[in-house]
């Protein structure tokens, strides 16, 4: 007599669940053998899907794993594993909300600089694979007239990312990654913004990160908002005095434009 089978959908269906942590999904529908039986082949699977996620997540947060630790980080990753399974038909992606998952769940949430690490972690793999752009020259800068300055636009470079940390975070990735001693990050008096982009040099990329003072930061959030470089210079005068406005601006253009910020300039 012919056995019924489940249909394709209801059994791959079933086999996601089991993976993801139901046990009672897949019971009664694999056959052991004589070298094991069914519960210990399908662990198998379930252990080598946590296993490959666990290896994404090292990848992209290799410095997260030097601060925590191989045991910590394995107990960390099977529990945003467990609260966050991966959506994305790439790999890479997997990670993308586990700064928001170590703010949030217990006993991460009691280190916020855990959170904070992951973010820059993951803004400087981002940064790496963003899209490429040919960054803007000086002498494309100097060939603009004096008379159209003041309606200049500034297009950036798609790796730029700019984020706060209230605690000294991007200092402790620097030391980790130079093979220094490092104590714990320490918490700022207030949030201080990084700069995260990606400069190329023919075929070699490298990233980068940097803090930014008031006025540059509020200045680079504007320009990234479309404002002109009059208004910039104009803006500028709730951080320097207003003579010395126009040469502020100017400093910091300069700055992104040796940098690799900038990646187009329009001058209206």
């Amino acid at each position: 007599m012919r056995r019924n089978t489940p249909a394709l959908e209801t059994l791959q269906a079933d086999f996601q669940n089991y993976i993801l942590g139901d046990d009672r999904a897949m019971a009664g529908k694999v056959r052991a053998t004589a070298k094991a039986d069914a519960a210990t082949l399908l662990a198998v699977y379930r252990d080598g899907y946590a296993l490959r996620l666990l290896e994404a997540l090292e990848t992209n947060f290799s410095t997260l794993k030097q601060v925590l630790g191989d045991d910590d980080f394995d107990a960390m990753g099977r529990g945003y594993i467990a609260a966050h399974p991966s959506k994305h038909f790439s790999i890479r992606w997997f990670g993308d909300r586990l700064a928001d998952y170590l703010a949030t769940a217990a006993p991460w949430s009691g280190t916020p600089a855990l959170a904070e690490l992951a973010s820059l972690e993951w803004a400087l793999a981002g940064a790496f694979d963003s899209a490429d752009a040919a960054p803007v020259a000086i002498a494309d800068i100097a060939a603009i007239a004096p008379e159209n300055w003041p309606g200049l636009r500034l297009a950036f470079h798609p790796s730029l990312q700019v984020i706060g940390f209230a605690w000294t975070v991007p200092e402790l990735w620097n030391a980790l990654n130079a093979g220094e001693e490092a104590g714990a990050p320490e918490q700022r008096d207030a949030a201080v913004p990084f700069a995260v982009w990606r400069q190329d040099q023919g075929e070699e990329r490298q990233n980068f990160f940097r803090s930014l003072d008031p006025g540059e930061a509020w200045m680079l959030a504007e320009a990234r908002q479309g404002a002109s470089f009059g208004a910039l210079c104009e803006g500028l005068c709730q951080f320097v005095a207003q003579d010395q406005a126009g040469a502020q601006a100017a400093g910091y253009l300069r700055g992104w434009i040796d940098q690799g910020l900038v990646a187009g300039v329009e001058a209206l």
